[in-house]
C-alpha cells in the first residue's frame, strides 16, 4: 500500500512540474487583433530560416472572425540559401500568432503591411513540410525593405 501512495505522489508530482514548465514557456501573444507594442527591438530571436523577396501573397480573414482581427494568408518568399539561412523558396503561413516587424525599430504591424516584392526575412515554428518550395507556418517576419 505504501509504494502505491508513493507512486501516486510521484505523478502528481510529475504532472505539476510539467504545467509548470509549460506556463513558463509559453509566451502571450495579443489576442484582440492588435499588434501588442512589445519591446520595439522586433529581433530575430533564432537566425532566419529564409531571406528572400515575396513574390506571391494571398490575404484571407479567419474563420469565425468577428470584430478587428489580424489579416492571416500565406506568402511565396523566394531567395538564396545562405550560410545562415535554411531554405531559398517557401509557402510561409501566417496566422494571428505570427510576430511582423517592419524598420529598423522593429515597429509591430499586421500582415497587410507586407507587400509583393518586399525584402523579409522569416523564422519558422513547427513542422516545415518538405516539399519544394518547402511549406511552412512563420513565427516571425522581419520585412527588411519595402515592396510595391
Amino acid at each position: 500500500m505504501r509504494d502505491g501512495r508513493w507512486a501516486l505522489q510521484v505523478s502528481a508530482a510529475s504532472v505539476l512540474l510539467i504545467l509548470a514548465l509549460c506556463s513558463f514557456s509559453c509566451g502571450g501573444s495579443p489576442k484582440n487583433g492588435e499588434p501588442d507594442s512589445g519591446n520595439g527591438a522586433g529581433d530575430l530571436r533564432e537566425g532566419p530560416d529564409i531571406r528572400g523577396r515575396v513574390t506571391e501573397i494571398m490575404v484571407t480573414t479567419p474563420s469565425g472572425a468577428e470584430g478587428p482581427v489580424p489579416m492571416v494568408g500565406k506568402m511565396l518568399v523566394e531567395g538564396e540559401k545562405e550560410p545562415d539561412t535554411n531554405y531559398d523558396r517557401a509557402w510561409v503561413t501566417v496566422t494571428p500568432d505570427t510576430r511582423i516587424y517592419r524598420g529598423p525599430d522593429g515597429e509591430r504591424v499586421y500582415f497587410t503591411a507586407v507587400r509583393r516584392g518586399a525584402l523579409v526575412e522569416v523564422v519558422f515554428t513547427g513542422p516545415v513540410m518538405e516539399s519544394y518550395p518547402v511549406q511552412a507556418t512563420a513565427s516571425e517576419v522581419r520585412i527588411l525593405e519595402e515592396g510595391g
